[in-house]
């Protein structure tokens, strides 16, 4: 005989999970299901580091990037990004000859075209 599943609707902001043997909805906190007395072990959580919000004061977990009271961004979520300092200076004629070169070979490939043409 299968007994009754209770499959009711939670309450916003409750929590709860399923019997993993019949499905019915169970208090998070409950480890025997009330519908066909399944036990299941509490599962050991590891401990949790926390960090208070720079904008609200809510405490959250030191993984999170946002809160998620007020979802201000956590300024030290991510490491400083590291200097680097610029490429020096080309020298000024070999940048003025790449672009000199990169102007006309256009104009050439096109004179090229038009004398073969031409004959």
């Amino acid at each position: 005989m299968n007994p009754k599943r209770d499959d009711h609707a939670a309450a916003p902001g409750e929590r709860v999970r399923f019997c993993l043997q019949c499905g019915a909805v169970v208090d998070y906190d409950e480890r025997t299901c009330p519908a066909c007395g399944h036990h299941e072990p509490a599962s050991p959580e590891p401990p949790r580091n926390t960090v208070a919000c720079a904008a609200c004061g809510q405490l959250m977990d030191v993984q999170l990037q946002f809160c998620p009271s007020c979802a201000a961004e956590r300024p030290d979520a991510w490491p400083p990004v590291p200097l680097v300092p610029a490429p020096p200076p080309e020298p000024a004629g070999a940048a003025t000859a790449f672009v000199t070169l990169a102007w006309l070979a256009p104009l050439l490939a096109l004179l090229a075209l038009a004398l073969a043409l031409q004959s």
